[in-house]
């Protein structure tokens, strides 16, 4: 072997750390005539597999391996890198990279996962053989670490290492060309250390050796020099430190380099010890392994009574299928069920398939069993009988025309996928049921990887980077970029494509030195992995120890093992994937029916529920789907509003159409099942007219593509499976290919053609075209018809029991704050209650509550409220003893609250029915909250009296607060009672303003396309930056009016309004956080369907602004409690100061309308009420002057009246007053005003507005 080769590789599945792929190490080792290279990223075998795919096509020999620490002593670790010589060594590296991350005892009874991977003595003494051990490099190596440390602990170390290894022990001595002194002193040691001849050791083999031979290396983190910036920029990101940067690159960065070096690059750096360099050849010479595929292997299922599993199969599937048909009301020998049975079970065994088919079947009639939701299929496994007999699937394939051979092709042979849909709360459940069955050790998820998207890649860039010159990178700026990335990214994969065609992107980029910095750092870290994870659904299941034959890792969160390959990966070295596959639906579906059988006492079975509903099409057809599984989105509403769905099939048909490329045919699909255009087939409609016919003549479906092939050119259905597969791909030749069979025939594949069943060339060539261009976008149609089923049933429970779906849905949408405000819509349009959050009625999750009307309205969820979790288990354990009767009440008997989540609690009004403000149980709680010492609800006094705390009045004896919605809306995501906007509506009228529903209603009744400058007033519920597919920035909006959730699209109206980007974000984010109302200047045009709209924003104003010119009759009211008495008061009060020590106490209460006959005598009270009258009356005085001073006239037009407000009593001021800034500021002013309001009548005409 000719060159050298290096030892120590690592890759970006050194993940954040290393900084260049592994084809590019690849690619730079072939330049340099590396003949031989190892991958030995830290702590993991993730990039194994791949390694060894791509090695071989740049000619270099793969070597694995991996960079491993060991613990030397407490929290003190030394690296050392493992190579495989065979695959004995290989299965022995991956059970010590297990053993690195399993969890071990930590001396203290508990098992926990070690927070820096690292092995063990056993281990490596376990797992040794064909493993071939390196010392570590010179920074923090073992054998290093342990000479600086103890110079008699290192050799005793080696020897031990020497004992289990033998002849595959090498010491490393690892150079970057910048050593220092300190490193060659370290150097001359280990050298020391391989020569000694006075310390023979028996190794493992049984021979006698002290000698340890020399290996050189270099520590490669990247693949060319140019890669080095990045790398520091990694190291920087991960250890969350800082790195000075000019515009010409890194500022004083480390003179040391860890690339691919060329050969003499490497002879130049070990020329003092070229044995050193003969050993990394020598040690490639040594290793022969690269990880393989190998076909797929299963466990063997355990059948009964010594029978095959082929056997096995027939018995359940036959069995299962006698049931099905029962429930159908069909003979148990019903001929062409059997039939198909047979045909399929036949081709499942010739396949081998019959062990994955019980598998599967198994854990999903445990999961049944124990009342966990499962899906009735995904996928194209629906077309299967068998699969329907076993109830792996809930859909019966003769009914709805699906096809077996879609998903097993007797001439295309390939292993079955069946996507199984769990409940998500309790899919682990189900994957931990099978971790049982089949051996722990033999069932694992499956990895993914994350890279370093564009977002991040400028945002962690610029949070390590500090500019020489220009400092830091400000989060704004690097927040305005990010804004104007694609999200999704559309049509770029990365920011170079980003800087060429989103202009504003490429402006602010070329417009700064400082951002280009930026951006091109940010680009040389993109792409790169950053973090892996287990795969959401994934699991595999072996025959053996899965660590026999490929890496595994381990996942706390899962609590079980994760493979270290990827999907793709895992099925490549013989792993077989199962899907366990979490549906938010399912739980859903599940919570409501749990709801139907509390409240209704109904045990309702969906399998049986009539698939024919007229009320449920009804609603489909209104497009009314909030909360129905993938029928929800604004387009697909439009879709059902055009299509009017009155049967289970056109909702299969949207399902499959509502995608790119079908959805062009959605049209033509609503006009012939509309009757408004006739409905054609293509030729000979004879025979394409049965398969066709359900669709109205458009091919929809795979299915049908098949179906059609099969009648009109006589392929097999495994045939016609493979031209619509070929057809898919549109290859020139291929397809040309097929077009000679479909018409003339293929005698050695035994298709007759088209032709020669009756056809001419012509029809049969535009049939074929006619195919092709459907097969490119047909949809699957048992993956369809399975989850228009599922879309069925959710909304035949929101229509027959709406409280307890949407009970459910709340409850999975609890954090989803749109999704909430979107049900919330649909609930005040079906007119179901929605019950504001109550500690002595609200449970964590929504749930179904009888109102005192008999009507059953749904009750606010605790868990759904901000920071509120943990103690509400609690909370209802305590509730069994009886409800809450007052605030101290509440405190004594639970605790667990913090002051925060009690804060929530009284904002939302949890604490509404048993305390008169919420302002008050805030306080009061906080007080209870801060006293020290707890009194518990049984403590006595000395006479055996119960001890209660006792809040001072003063604590009690508070206003409400005056943003008692904004604090609700904040806490609980909703108003429950007054909305923000409710106190301006007849000036909204009288400027006009209307709602959205108003004007989307007059488009539609009168056919008006679009309409500009149309006034609405929202609430902004969430702002966003984002750009089109194409990169246009635009500010997205989402807004609500009462009982109305909807986008506003706000692009740059600088030319034609005066308000660019910039003014839309930053009145809507002010907005947004004061929690107040905009008037919106917008356009609007109505959506393809005719009945939705677009809404563009034009303009946009903060509703004070818009409204100042727009007034009415002023009601100022005024809270004595709130006046501050002068001098003269004080000094009469004083006169009670021996008969009332407590007046000053005393006064504030009778102030605050407090009853005091039973506190007070009436000399005192009549002391007091005089004091008070004479501050009302000077107040009352000081207003009147006021407005007489700044309200006059109202310059001709209509009187405006001011009325006062106090303790309950209302009395007119004056009749004719000019609203005006100056007057209404200074009345905010005044103390005893505690609030300033307007009552306007509608006008008739709009008054014209500056705005």
């Amino acid at each position: 072997m000719v060159g050298i080769v290096h030892l120590r590789v690592h890759s970006d599945y050194s993940l954040s750390e290393g900084a260049s792929k592994i084809r590019d190490l690849l690619a730079a080792a072939g330049k340099a005539g590396v003949p031989a290279l190892a991958l030995t990223d830290k702590d993991n075998l993730f990039g194994a597999l791949e390694f060894s795919k791509q090695a071989y096509g740049e000619g270099v020999q793969p070597i694995i391996g991996c960079d491993l620490s060991m613990e030397y002593d407490s929290g003190k670790f030394g690296n050392f890198v493992l190579l495989a010589q065979n695959e004995t060594g290989y299965k022995n590296v991956c059970a010590i990279v297990k053993g690195a991350h399993e969890r071990r005892d930590n001396g203290k009874g508990q098992f926990i996962t070690p927070g820096i991977p690292n092995v063990t003595a056993e281990t490596l003494e376990k797992h040794a053989e064909g493993v071939i051990f390196l010392t570590g490099e010179s920074q923090n190596g073992l054998i290093p670490s342990l000479i600086k440390r103890n110079e008699t602990i290192a050799d005793e170390t080696l020897q031990w290492l020497l004992s289990i290894f033998g002849d595959r022990l090498y010491i490393e001595i690892c150079r970057t060309g910048f050593e220092n002194a300190e490193d060659l002193a370290l150097e001359e040691k280990l050298i020391g250390l391989a020569y000694r001849k006075d310390r023979p050791v028996v190794c493992s083999d049984g021979q006698v050796r002290s000698d340890v031979p020399l290996v050189a290396t270099t520590d490669v983190w990247y693949a060319t020099p140019d890669r080095h910036e990045p790398w520091l920029l990694l190291k920087a990101i991960n250890s969350k430190q800082v790195v000075t940067i000019n515009d010409d690159g890194v500022v004083n960065a480390d003179p040391r380099r860890y690339h691919i070096r060329s050969d003499s690059e490497f002879t130049e750096l070990f020329k003092d010890i070229p044995e050193a360099i003969e050993n990394t050849r020598n040690i490639a010479r040594r290793s022969a392994f690269k990880v393989y595929g190998r076909d797929p292997v299963l466990p063997a299922f355990p059948c009964e009574d010594g029978r095959t599993e082929d056997e096995e199969l027939g018995i359940q599937a036959l069995e299962g299928l006698k049931i099905r048909l029962k429930e159908l009301g069909l003979a148990e020998d019903e001929k062409e069920y059997h039939d198909r049975l047979a045909y399929e079970l036949e081709v499942i065994k010739s396949m081998g398939f019959p062990g994955y088919f019980l598998i599967v079947s198994d854990f999903i009639k445990w999961s049944k069993s124990q009342g966990i939701a499962v899906g009735p299929g995904r996928g194209s496994g629906a077309g299967s009988i068998v699969a329907w007999a076993l109830t792996i699937t809930d859909l019966n394939p003769l009914e709805y025309g699906l096809l077996f051979e879609r998903f097993l092709n007797p001439e295309r042979v390939s292993m079955p996928d069946f996507d199984i849909d769990f409940c998500m709360d309790r899919r682990m459940e189900v994957v931990h049921y099978v971790q049982d069955k089949y051996g722990s050790e033999m069932v694992s998820m499956i990895a993914t990887f994350g890279e370093i998207k564009s977002k991040s890649a400028l945002k962690d860039a610029g949070r390590v980077m500090v500019h020489e010159r220009e400092g830091v990178f400000d989060y704004g700026s690097i927040n305005t970029l990010t804004k104007l990335i694609p999200d999704p990214p559309g049509d770029f994969k990365n920011l170079q494509e980003v800087f060429e065609n989103v202009s504003e992107f490429r402006q602010l980029i070329s417009s700064s030195p400082k951002l280009q910095v930026l951006y091109e750092r940010a680009k040389s870290i993109e792409g790169l992995y950053q973090v892996a994870s287990a795969h959401a659904a994934g699991v595999i299941i072996g025959d053996r120890p899965l660590v026999e034959m490929l890496p595994v890792l381990w996942s706390d969160s899962n609590n079980m093992p994760v493979c270290s390959f990827n999907m793709k990966g895992a099925e490549t070295v013989g792993m077989v994937k199962f899907d366990f596959l979490g549906l938010t639906t399912l739980s859903v579906i599940q919570e409501a029916l749990k709801h139907i059988k509390t409240h209704q006492g109904i045990d309702v079975d969906l399998s049986k529920i009539d698939r024919y509903d007229k009320e449920v099409f009804k609603k489909f057809s209104m497009g009314q789907t909030t909360g129905v599984f993938q029928f929800e989105g604004a387009g697909m509403r439009k879709v059902l509003r055009s299509v009017l769905p009155t049967r289970f099939e056109d909702l299969i048909a949207v399902n499959a159409l509502f995608r790119p490329g079908p959805m062009d045919y959605i049209e033509l699909y609503a006009q012939r099942k509309n009757g408004e255009v006739e409905t054609e087939y293509p030729q000979p409609a004879a025979k394409t007219e049965p398969f066709l016919s359900e669709t109205y003549g458009i091919m929809v479906y795979q299915e049908q593509v098949m179906q059609v092939a099969q009648a009109c050119a006589g392929y097999s259905l495994g045939g016609a499976d493979l031209l619509r597969r070929a057809m898919g791909k549109k290859i020139p030749a291929e397809m040309e290919k097929q077009r000679n069979i479909f018409i003339n025939g293929d005698e050695e594949g035994g298709t007759p053609g088209a032709v020669a069943l009756g056809m001419d060339p012509k029809t049969a060539s535009e049939l074929f075209d006619d195919i092709a261009k459907f097969a490119g976008y047909g949809f699957n149609k048992s993956h369809a018809a399975a989850y228009a089923w599922i879309a069925y049933q959710t909304m035949w429970l929101k229509v027959h029991y709406p409280v307890e779906f949407f009970s459910a849905l709340m409850t999975y949408s609890a954090h989803k704050p749109l999704k909430l405000a979107l049900i919330k819509d649909e609930l005040d349009q079906m007119k179901v209650g929605l019950l504001p959050p109550d500690i002595n009625a609200s449970f964590s999750r929504f749930t179904p509550e009888k109102t005192k009307e008999g009507v059953y309205a749904v009750r606010f969820g605790l868990g759904a409220l901000k920071q509120i979790s943990g103690p509400l288990n609690e909370l209802v354990e305590a509730r069994k003893q009886g409800p809450f009767s007052s605030l101290e009440d509440f405190h004594l008997r639970l605790s667990s609250f913090g002051s925060d989540q009690l804060r929530v609690l009284a904002e939302a009004g949890a604490f509404d029915t048993i305390c008169d403000t919420r302002r008050q149980a805030a306080d009061v709680l906080a007080w209870l909250s801060k006293r020290k010492s707890k009194v518990a609800a049984q403590q006595t006094d000395l006479f055996g009296e119960n001890v209660v705390l006792t809040v001072p009045q003063e604590i009690k004896d508070v206003a409400e607060w005056g943003d008692v919605s904004d604090r609700e809306f904040n806490s609980a995501g909703f108003y429950f009672a007054a909305h923000p906007i409710d106190p301006y509506i007849n000036k909204l009228i009288s400027a006009g303003v209307r709602r959205k529903m108003s004007i989307q209603a007059y488009m539609v009744d009168n056919n008006v396309a679009d309409l500009n400058n149309r006034k609405l007033c929202v609430m902004v519920d969430f702002v966003n930056q984002r750009a089109t597919a194409r990169g246009t920035p635009y500010v997205e909006a989402i807004v609500s009016e009462r009982g109305d959730t909807y986008r506003i699209a706000c692009y740059d109206n600088q030319r034609r309004t005066g308000f660019n980007l910039d003014d839309f974000r930053t009145i809507l984010e002010g907005a947004k956080t004061c929690r107040q109302p905009v008037i919106f200047g917008a356009s609007f045009a109505l959506d393809k369907s005719g009945e939705g709209v677009w809404i563009n924003g034009q303009s946009v104003w903060s509703i004070e602004e818009y409204l100042q010119d727009i007034h009415g009759d002023l009601y100022i009211t005024l809270n004595p409690a709130e006046i501050r008495p002068t001098a003269a008061d004080i000094a009469e009060l004083g006169k009670l100061e021996q008969t009332q020590p407590d007046h000053q106490k005393m006064f504030n209460r009778l102030l605050s309308g407090v009853d005091l006959s039973l506190a007070c005598s009436p000399e005192t009270i009549a002391l007091m009420k005089g004091v008070m009258e004479d501050m009302i009356a000077r107040k009352r005085a000081a207003i009147i002057d006021l407005i007489s001073a700044l309200g006059k006239g109202n310059d001709g037009g209509a009187p405006t009246k001011a009325f006062l407000r106090i303790n309950g009593s209302q009395e007119q001021i004056s009749d004719n007053i000019r609203l005006n800034p100056a007057l209404t500021g200074t009345l905010k002013q005044m103390d005893g005003v505690t609030s300033i309001a307007e009552s306007i009548t509608p006008m008739t005409k709009r008054p014209k507005l500056s705005a």
